[in-house]
């Protein structure tokens, strides 16, 4: 006896993230401004998630190759976190390979819990460490 039936959870495929993210999705809560040769990423708090640290990511890698001339600086206000997650240390470290990739900085400004945290992981020495948010709207001009 066999089961003619098909089941439901596999009847329909599920949309590839390309699509989602090349739809013209935007970032919630994320604040990107450009300067001559410089790019400022300020996303909101009070934390970041997987799928919002992925769409980030994916957003300037896109942002870095549709690029004729590359990024001097990329300033990352990080203020606004207050849990510095895995998730968001790992965004961190896509977005240093980025820069890294077209010889570029990254100037970073985080919590002081923030910046514990990566000093423990030994990442405080791969960001230009800045004091506050107003550093970096400077650097952008």
């Amino acid at each position: 006896m066999t089961l003619s039936t098909t089941d439901p959870t596999y009847a329909t495929r599920p949309r590839p993230l390309r699509e989602s993210r090349d739809s013209g999705e935007s970032i919630p809560d994320t604040t990107f401004r450009f300067g001559p040769d410089s790019l400022l990423i300020r996303p909101e708090g009070p934390g970041i998630d997987g799928s919002r640290a992925s769409l980030l990511v994916a957003s300037m890698r896109r942002e870095f190759l549709s690029r004729r001339k590359p990024f001097k600086r990329v300033l990352i206000d990080l203020e606004a976190i207050q849990v510095p997650s895995s998730m968001a240390i790992g965004m961190l470290l896509e977005l240093s390979r980025l820069a890294s990739s077209v010889d570029a900085t990254c100037h970073l400004v985080v919590q002081p819990r923030f910046r514990e945290v990566l000093g423990m992981l030994r990442l405080d020495g791969r960001y230009t460490m800045e004091r506050n948010a107003s550093r970096l709207d400077e650097l952008l001009r």
